[in-house]
C-alpha cells in the first residue's frame, strides 16, 4: 500500500450522509484499463489537503500505473482566481476527471463576492472543461463549516450555507457528481466538539487524520470503490512524523515558551535562559536543530563577518561553519540547551492555543501564529502589494534560457530534442510568470537522507506504485557525462549545488 506522511494505518468505514454510489466514469474507465488524469482544483483545502494524496494512494493501489492525480489547488484563492487560472492549471493537464471546490472561500467577505458571482464563475469553469473534453467527469464538493472567524476578521465567511446550497443546485442542474462533506462536518461539530477540533482545528482545514476519517472514505465511496467493507487509507512508513501517543495533560510553568526545535528555536531558548528566564522548548518531533541537524550542513555563508552571537558560538564550538556532521550539530545543540537549563519537550504536536505572554513561534511554517489567528499569506506577494522592488518572481534573472540543471543542455522532451514527443513527467507547461508577479506556491519540501554502504545499513522499501519514468529528467542529469562516477561522497563544484547535492 502506498504510504502517505505518517506511520499509522487508519481503518475507516463510510458511514456518512454520502452513500456508496454506482461506479463513476473515472472508475469505470480505470477498470477498463484506460489511463486517467485527475485534477483537484480548489482552495487551500485542496492545495494542502491530505484527501488528495490519500485518494491518489488508494487509486494507484487499485489501478497501478493508470492514474495521474494533479493537485492544482491554490491557497487563499476563490472562484474568480479559478476562472482566471483554469487554462494553465486544469485544461492544459488534459484531465479525465476534475474535482472542484471553491465555495468555502467564495464566502470570504474580503473577496466582496456573492452567491451569484460564485455561481457564474463555477458554471464558466464547468462549461470550459466540457468544451475542452465533453467526456470529462466533473465532481463538485462542499467542504468544512469555516465558522470560527468572527466578523471583521481577515478570514470571516458570510452566507457559507448559501454557497454550499448553490453547489448542490449546480450539480443537480448539470447532472454532476456532488460530494457533500458539509453535513458530515456539521453533524460531527454538534455531536463531539472535541473530536471536531481534533480533525479540523480552525473549522476550515482538516488534518491528515481528519481527511482520512471524514473525507477520503466519502470520496472513494462516491466514486464507486470501497463499498465492500472498511476502506484502508495508509498513512504509514516511511514517515514524515510519528503521531504522539495518548498521554495525560501536564502543566509546565515557565517564563518563556518556545515552540519549534529549529536553530532559531534553540537560539531563542538558550538566550532567554541565559537572561534568567525559566524557559521551555517544545519540539514537534524527537530532534532539535531543524535543517541544520537534519542534513543541510552546507551553510550558506554570504558575508562571513555577518555571523555573530550564538550562531558564531555554535560554529566555533563545532569547529567548522560548513560540511559538518548532522549528528554532531544536534549533539551540540542539546549540550547548549542543557548548559543553559532549558527544559526540552519532544514530540509536541500543537493541538490548541490559549494566548499568553512570552510565547515564541520558531517553527518553519508559523504554526503557532496560525493557531493564534494571525493573518498570513501563502506564496510570494506581488511587487505591488507593499511596493517592494525585490518582491515577486525573478524569472528574467534566474531563468535565462537554461534549466536548473547547472546550465547543462538536458533535453526536457520524451524523445530528446523532439518537442513533438511531449514533455517528460514533472515538467510544467505553465508559464513561469512575469517579473514582480505574485503566486500561491511554497518552496518544495524534500528529504535529506544520510545514506550508507556499510554492512549495518537499513534498506528502505520500494514504494507501491513506484514509477521510475517520473524521474527520467533526473536520470538524464545524472548520466549526462559518462565520465562522472557517482559515489556517496561525490562532490564537484559544477554539480554539488544543483538539483542533486551529495556530500560527506
Amino acid at each position: 500500500m502506498n504510504p502517505i506522511l505518517r506511520s499509522i494505518l487508519l481503518l475507516v468505514v463510510c458511514a456518512f450522509s454520502c452513500q456508496a454510489s454506482e461506479k463513476s466514469r473515472l472508475v469505470t474507465n480505470l477498470e477498463a484499463g484506460k489511463k486517467q488524469v485527475v485534477v483537484a482544483y480548489g482552495t487551500s483545502l485542496t492545495a494542502g489537503g491530505a484527501w488528495v494524496m490519500q485518494m491518489s494512494a488508494v487509486l494507484n493501489e487499485r489501478f497501478p500505473g493508470l492514474v495521474t492525480v494533479v493537485n492544482s489547488g491554490g491557497s487563499g484563492q476563490w472562484s474568480e482566481w479559478g476562472v482566471a487560472n483554469l487554462d494553465k492549471r486544469v485544461l492544459m493537464k488534459h484531465p479525465d476527471a476534475v474535482f472542484i471546490e471553491f465555495s468555502i472561500n467564495d464566502s470570504v467577505e474580503r473577496f466582496k463576492g456573492s452567491v451569484e458571482i460564485a455561481r457564474a464563475n463555477l458554471e464558466t469553469m464547468i462549461g470550459s472543461i466540457r468544451k475542452k473534453n465533453p467526456q470529462c467527469e466533473i465532481v463538485l464538493m462542499t467542504m468544512t463549516p469555516g465558522d470560527s472567524y468572527p466578523e471583521g476578521h481577515f478570514s470571516h465567511r458570510k452566507d457559507i450555507e448559501a454557497h454550499y446550497e448553490m453547489y448542490r443546485s449546480v450539480a443537480r442542474a448539470g447532472n454532476l457528481l456532488l460530494i457533500d462533506h458539509y453535513p458530515n462536518w456539521k453533524a460531527l461539530q454538534a455531536r463531539d466538539k472535541e473530536l471536531f477540533q481534533k480533525y479540523v482545528r480552525d473549522s476550515v482545514h482538516p488534518t491528515v487524520e481528519g481527511c482520512a476519517k471524514m473525507m477520503t472514505p466519502v470520496i472513494l465511496s462516491a466514486l464507486g470503490i470501497g463499498s465492500a467493507g472498511p476502506i484502508q487509507v495508509a498513512v504509514g512508513a516511511p514517515v514524515y512524523y510519528r503521531p504522539t501517543k495518548e498521554r495525560k495533560p501536564a502543566v509546565r510553568e515557565c517564563d518563556v515558551a518556545v515552540y519549534g526545535g529549529t536553530p532559531a528555536g534553540v537560539t531563542a531558548a538558550v538566550q532567554a535562559a541565559r537572561m534568567g528566564r525559566k524557559t521551555v522548548l517544545l519540539s514537534f518531533n524527537s530532534h532539535v536543530g531543524g535543517m541544520t541537524s537534519g542534513g543541510l550542513t552546507a551553510t550558506d555563508l554570504g558575508n562571513r563577518d555577518s555571523i555573530g552571537g550564538i550562531a558564531m558560538e555554535f560554529y566555533t564550538r563545532l569547529g567548522r561553519i560548513t560540511d559538518f556532521s548532522s549528528s554532531a550539530a544536534e549533539s551540540l545543540y542539546l549540550a547548549m540547551l542543557k548548559e543553559a537549563g532549558v527544559m526540552v519537550l519532544f514530540d509536541q504536536h500543537l493541538e490548541s492555543l490559549a494566548m499568553k505572554e512570552n510565547m515564541i513561534d520558531a517553527t518553519y511554517e508559523g504554526d503557532l501564529m496560525a493557531a493564534a489567528k494571525v493573518s498570513y499569506r501563502v506564496g510570494r506577494e506581488p511587487r505591488s502589494a507593499f511596493n517592494e522592488t525585490l518582491a515577486g518572481q525573478w524569472q528574467q534573472i534566474s531563468w535565462k534560457n537554461v534549466y536548473q540543471f547547472c546550465q547543462l543542455p538536458v533535453s526536457p522532451f520524451v524523445v530528446p530534442n523532439d518537442p513533438a514527443s511531449g514533455l517528460l513527467p514533472e515538467i510544467s507547461t505553465e508559464k513561469a510568470g512575469d517579473p514582480g508577479e505574485g503566486d500561491c506556491r511554497v518552496q518544495a519540501y524534500n528529504f535529506r537522507m544520510d545514506l550508507s554502504n556499510k554492512d549495518d545499513r537499513v534498506p528502505f522499501p520500494k514504494p507501491a506504485g513506484y514509477n521510475p519514468a517520473r524521474y527520467d529528467l533526473l536520470a538524464r542529469f545524472l548520466n549526462f557525462d559518462p565520465g562522472i562516477k557517482w559515489r556517496l561522497n561525490y562532490t564537484t563544484e559544477a554539480m554539488s549545488d544543483g538539483p542533486v547535492q551529495m556530500r560527506k
